[in-house]
């Protein structure tokens, strides 16, 4: 009787959630050593990724909630797209989120203004704007 094949490896996308799983573990408690755009760009990974780590984007929006003056139009918008797409809800950060938008929307490129809006609704997030 011929020898049993060796376990195959596992499926890529398995090896791909588990370096997930790492980094989001290893990145939570270092958060105060990212800059803005690299907090943009973790997040915005793990959302198109559509890896939840629900720990790493509740450490990242109690990080942020009184920063994002120190963040871009873009990376706003980027943020707010990426907590859109995350399954827990996240109130208090997409209300910070619309406070520093109304406050610089002028200054928003239309794409900024369309990815911001879009986040908003998809995250069921609206907030009046006030006239300025």
């Amino acid at each position: 009787s011929p020898s049993p094949s060796p376990p195959s490896p596992p499926p890529p996308a398995t090896a791909v959630a588990r370096a997930f799983d790492a980094i989001a573990l290893h990145a939570s408690p270092r958060l105060h050593e990212f800059k803005p755009q690299e907090l943009v760009n973790l997040t915005w990974a793990f959302a198109a990724a559509e890896q939840p780590a629900p720990s790493l984007f509740s450490s990242v929006a109690t990080h942020v909630s009184g920063r994002l003056a120190d963040f871009s139009s873009m990376g706003l918008a980027l943020l707010a797209w990426a907590f859109a797409r995350n399954p827990k809800p996240f109130p208090a950060l997409f209300d910070s989120l619309a406070s520093e938008a109304t406050r610089r929307a002028s200054h928003f490129s239309p794409r900024c203004l369309e990815m911001t809006l879009g986040a908003f609704c998809r995250a069921d997030a609206r907030q009046p704007l006030s006239p300025s």
